[in-house]
């Protein structure tokens, strides 16, 4: 008489192998997950640099700026901070405008700011670094001296 049905082994072969590609997609998912927030993180640094520059190309100038507008930059403040600031009279202090915050595991290369003087809009060439503080995933905002922001993942 045959039975019908699996064996033990049979079945023991399959869990296993369920398992093995369940482990590997939830590190992949991972992978990709940490990718997607320094690439995130990145792009929102781009997004605070063109406010800046479209600012000061069309010479906006805010209620508190007293005196002439020199322009805006934008400041990383801390490993994991930066912020938007409206230049006036260049002996006077700047005006804040907002700031964001990098998500927990992510910081800046400390200490970049990126000036763009109004009318023209350009500015120095510059490259900030954003790292993976637990990882090696690293993203670069190139600026350029026409004051065109974009991510890369190298910087030359």
């Amino acid at each position: 008489m045959k039975q019908k049905g699996f064996t033990l082994v049979e079945l023991l072969t399959v869990v296993s192998l369920m398992a093995i590609v369940g482990i590997i997609s939830i590190a992949g998912f991972s992978s990709y997950n940490q990718s997607q927030a320094i690439q995130t993180s990145a792009e929102n640094v781009v997004t605070m640099l063109n406010l800046a520059r479209s600012r000061a190309q069309s010479q906006i100038k805010p209620v508190g700026c007293i005196g002439t507008l020199q322009g805006y930059r934008v400041q990383v403040t801390t490993p994991r901070s930066y912020s938007l600031y409206v230049i006036c009279d260049s002996n006077s202090t700047p005006i804040s405008q907002q700031g964001k915050v990098l998500p927990s595991n992510l910081e800046f290369s400390f200490g970049i700011s990126i000036f763009f003087p109004v009318i023209k809009g350009g500015s120095i060439a510059a490259c900030v670094k954003i790292t993976q503080t637990a990882g090696s995933l690293i993203r670069y905002v190139k600026v350029n001296s026409m004051g065109e922001a974009s991510v890369r993942t190298t910087c030359p």
